[in-house]
């Protein structure tokens, strides 16, 4: 990855907390599950409101996982929306 490619990667918060929700997760994660999980550590507290997760979960079906799946840190399955971390292909912690 480029030093272009990884500032373009982590420019987003939700793109850096998306990165930490899945690395600590056991893959494949739904959608819905990390755009709850980034939506609870937006609003600081353990769980988020509907309208929140979903206004969350379109950003990321739209803009940030295929971008993310195009840098490979992820493989992102739009179909059935589940993602997957990949740190075997990625620098994304190193350049």
């Amino acid at each position: 990855m480029t030093a272009t490619e990884y500032h373009r990667l982590h420019a987003s918060k939700q793109r850096r907390t998306a990165l930490d929700v899945l690395e600590s997760r056991n893959p494949p994660v739904d959608l819905e599950e990390l755009a709850a999980a980034i939506a609870a550590r937006a609003e600081g507290m353990g769980t988020a409101d509907d309208e929140a997760i979903d206004r969350i979960a379109l950003r990321l079906h739209h803009a940030h996982l295929p971008m993310m799946a195009d840098l490979g840190v992820i493989d992102y399955d739009p179909d059935v929306k589940s993602v997957e971390f990949c740190p075997r292909r990625s620098d994304s912690r190193t350049t």
